[in-house]
């Protein structure tokens, strides 16, 4: 969505992909594919291939010398990066120098930090790290997020250090077209994002409507495309009266919500935006393994502005979903954009304006 915000604008966007090939990704020839990496597991600690492959220093250096290379080619006027140094603290092998290449370029790119409203919680010492990255080699942070509901700072407790750059852009949400379709209406609709971490919400929801007030309505069980095998089949095996419908995520996941009468979901940033879009009743679910905290101060911002119930991961069982999807429903619904859900635009509206201002002083320098 950022990317078509900016092309929007006229901008000449190059997506360079460190990740592996995901049908979101959009295609075209404005589209590098670095070779791939992903984190073996959830503790982010291991980097491997797309092939499961630890990665190993060669091959570090080579990916660092085709990003060089690919900067160098392209000679960008705006440079954003994803996450880093808040998150990605494992591609430093490739980002500082990408960096240091910039400040050494004339003129010299705008440089800009792309974040979410959350950051996971550091030591200090990791905070300080951060900051003085941020000082030394961006211009910009664009935290794509609403005050409103959630601070910087809240997360992210050295955010005053930065405040001079430090800038919100809105929620990044996709608009809510027009819900023509009755499908999933007064249903109970479960989902878990990707799915990588989502076994227990699923195998809790799949035995929490014989629980609750609502067990004569259609629950529809959406399972994400990493959730783990083992997780589907028993899915899938398990005892069903035919009340409960398991399926992949759909592309029409907008119109679902728009339609249930309750949704129970986790508190990843884009399910949230998805729910504060469409005004739905919400259940949520925060991960919170592996020391995880994001989710869970962004689930508990919602409960205390009424619009959602939260079920910590140490309290979730079949009853206790059931019960939080009975308090939910006995609720009025949640007003919709209550919050800035505008986030795209006001990024690349954002970016174009910082770029104005950066090409002024960097010609004056």
């Amino acid at each position: 969505m950022l990317i078509e915000a900016m092309r929007h604008l006229g901008l000449d966007v190059y997506l360079l992909n460190g990740g592996i090939q995901t049908p979101d990704i959009p295609g075209g020839n404005h589209v590098v594919q670095l070779p791939a990496l992903r984190a073996l597991d959830q503790q982010f600690a291991v980097l491997v291939d797309a092939d499961g492959n630890q990665i190993d220093t060669p091959w570090k250096e080579n990916r660092c010398r085709i990003l060089l290379d690919q900067f160098r080619s392209l000679r960008p006027d705006i440079v954003v990066i994803e996450s880093f140094p808040f998150g990605r603290r494992q591609l430093r092998f490739e980002l500082i120098p990408l960096l240091e290449e910039i400040k050494r370029v004339r003129p010299r790119p705008l440089v800009v930090c792309s974040v979410r409203d959350i950051v996971q919680e550091r030591p200090q010492k990791r905070l300080d790290e951060t900051v003085d990255i941020l000082r030394r080699y961006f211009d910009l942070v664009m935290v794509h997020g609403d005050p409103a509901l959630v601070r910087f700072d809240q997360s992210f407790k050295d955010a005053a250090r930065i405040s001079d750059r430090l800038h919100y852009t809105g929620y990044v949400s996709q608009p809510l077209d027009q819900c023509d379709s009755k499908l999933g209406l007064n249903e109970v609709i479960v989902s878990a994002g990707g799915g990588a971490v989502s076994q227990p919400l699923l195998t809790a929801a799949l035995k929490a409507r014989q629980y609750s007030r609502f067990k004569d309505v259609n629950w529809r069980i959406l399972v994400g495309p990493n959730t783990p095998p083992q997780v589907i089949e028993h899915l899938n095996t398990s005892p069903n009266d035919g009340g409960v419908v398991i399926e992949p995520n759909r592309q029409d996941f907008l119109t679902l919500l728009c339609n249930c009468f309750v949704s129970v979901s986790q508190a990843g940033y884009n399910t949230v935006m998805d729910v504060l879009r469409t005004g739905v009743r919400a259940v949520l679910v925060p991960f919170e393994g592996e020391g995880e905290t994001e989710q869970r101060l962004r689930a508990q911002k919602l409960q205390q502005l009424g619009i959602a119930e939260v079920v910590i991961e140490s309290t979730l069982s079949p009853p206790t979903i059931a019960e939080a999807v009975d308090r939910s429903a006995s609720k009025s619904p949640p007003q919709p954009n209550r919050f800035n859900l505008d986030g795209a635009a006001g990024a690349a509206q954002f970016v174009l304006d910082s770029w104005y201002k950066h090409t002024t002083t960097v010609s004056e320098q």
